[in-house]
Formats: C-alpha cells, sequence, structure tokens
C-alpha cells in the first residue's frame, strides 16, 4: 500500500526547494494523538538524520517517526511516494505549511 504527497509550484515557483517531513506510524490517527506525539518532532524535524527524498522517490516511516527531506523536482508538480503497508494510520508535521506549495 502506498499513499502519494504531491507538491506544486505557485506562480511558477516553489516555496522552497526542499521540505522537511516527519512521519510517524500510528494506531490512532486522530486529533488527540497527533498532539500528543509532537514533543518529539522537533528533535527529529531539526535533526542531521533526515533521509533525503528526489521527487519521484518513495520512502517508508518507522515506528517512533522518520524524518525525511523531500527536494522538489524541476517539473510544476513534484510527487513523494510513502509506503504506508502494514500501517493503520500517520501523524504528519511539516517545517512548511503544505498550502505554501
Amino acid at each position: 500500500d502506498t499513499h502519494t504527497w504531491t507538491m506544486e509550484k505557485v506562480d511558477g515557483s516553489y516555496a522552497d526547494p526542499s521540505m522537511r517531513v516527519v512521519l510517524i506510524p500510528t494506531d490512532a490517527p486522530t486529533e488527540e494523538t497527533m498532539h500528543s506525539l509532537e514533543g518529539g518532532v522537533e528533535a527529529l524535524i531539526e535533526g542531521d538524520a533526515c533521509t533525503v527524498v528526489e521527487d519521484g522517490e518513495s520512502m517508508t516511516p518507522v515506528d517512533g517517526g522518520s524524518c525525511f527531506e523531500w527536494h522538489v523536482g524541476s517539473g510544476d508538480i513534484s510527487t513523494f511516494t510513502i509506503n504506508t503497508a502494514g500501517i493503520s494510520g500517520l501523524a504528519a508535521y511539516t517545517a512548511h505549511s503544505p498550502y505554501e506549495f
């Protein structure tokens, strides 16, 4: 199973050439869970262990959370495939508002 996140140019360009994203698998994808997981997100998103994912590539988040640094491509739309096999819910935290892209 996979899910695809897309980012699109606005007025001919992306907000930034990259965006850091923390993905945390969860069995309870609720607002309460999102808030309860926030404590460890800052260390992940600001750390040195973010895996670079280029436009069109895929990634697999692990239990406890994974940081990814998505690099947009040169086209109008960039796509990033998230392997969600065996995952019933996913909490996502981004360094930018997704609406910027």
